[in-house]
């Protein structure tokens, strides 16, 4: 999917398919640690890992993607700014990053398009 003009495509998983959908994009970066030293020797090294998710939101009448990462709340609640009741669940902390699926799913049922 395109998430700019002129970009190539990335690849991102569908959480919500329907009038608004919901995207995910997980990347998990790895690195090597050392876990101390011994005397002056390494005591060993381990693999470390983490993840950053990235969610994007788009409506039928929207050419591309919109990123909801960055400031959560304010971004969402600008985004879906035409469905009041919803602006208040996420201002109160009922919806927030790790329940935008249910978000999404709450848009398309009360107040999609």
């Amino acid at each position: 999917m395109n998430l700019k003009p002129n970009e190539p495509a990335t690849l991102l998983e569908v959480l919500v398919n329907e009038k608004t959908k919901l995207y995910s994009d997980v990347t998990t970066f790895s690195f090597y640690s050392n876990n101390g030293m011994n005397n002056g020797f390494p005591t060993g090294v381990s693999k470390q890992q983490f993840s950053t998710t990235k969610i994007y939101v788009q409506k039928s009448t929207d050419e591309f993607p919109i990123a909801l990462t960055g400031n959560f709340r304010r971004k969402a609640k600008a985004y879906f700014s035409d469905c009041e009741i919803l602006v208040k669940k996420i201002s109160s902390g009922e919806f927030r990053k790790s329940t935008a699926k249910d978000m999404v799913y709450y848009y398309n049922d009360y107040c999609g398009e």
